[in-house]
């Protein structure tokens, strides 16, 4: 991605797609976007910043 908007820090847009990620779930296993996104319309993505 080092030629795309996102490597420039521009993030997104309003309406643009999120680009392709694998995350891990708090059992450890991968999570990956184009995975989840086969089986359902959307995606809620949370980003949390705080102490545990």
């Amino acid at each position: 991605m080092s030629n795309s908007k996102y490597a420039e820090g521009k993030g997104l847009a309003v309406g643009d797609k999120a680009p392709e990620f694998t995350t891990i779930n708090i059992n450890g296993e991968n999570i990956i976007l184009s995975e989840i996104l086969k089986n359902n319309n959307s995606v809620l993505i949370d980003f949390f910043i705080g102490v545990w």
